[in-house]
């Protein structure tokens, strides 16, 4: 089964690097100001770019939690089944 690699990349370094399923974060407010929320991205996920709110992170293998922890304020891209999320901080639970 296809994979997403996941890089969560903070000023320190390369907080976590790992293959997963899927990937949930925080989106940050949108153009009208509204709380963007959680947002999901899957393999196959088409290319993005995102702004990434302070909140949790949750990596999930085979739709079970394999690992979650907190983020700080970022951003995050997707583009080809990898995923990086690059931000202030990472807290692993």
């Amino acid at each position: 089964m296809k994979k997403l690699c996941l890089e969560i990349i903070t000023p320190s370094g390369v907080a976590i690097k790992t293959e997963c399923t899927s990937v949930r974060f925080n989106l940050s407010d949108d153009l009208k100001g509204m709380h963007g929320g959680s947002y999901g991205v899957r393999i196959g996920h088409t290319d993005s770019i995102f702004a990434l709110e302070k909140g949790p992170v949750n990596v999930f293998e085979d739709e079970a939690l394999a690992l979650s922890g907190e983020c700080g304020d970022g951003f995050a891209t997707v583009k080809n089944n990898q995923v990086k999320l690059v931000v202030e901080s990472f807290l692993k639970y």
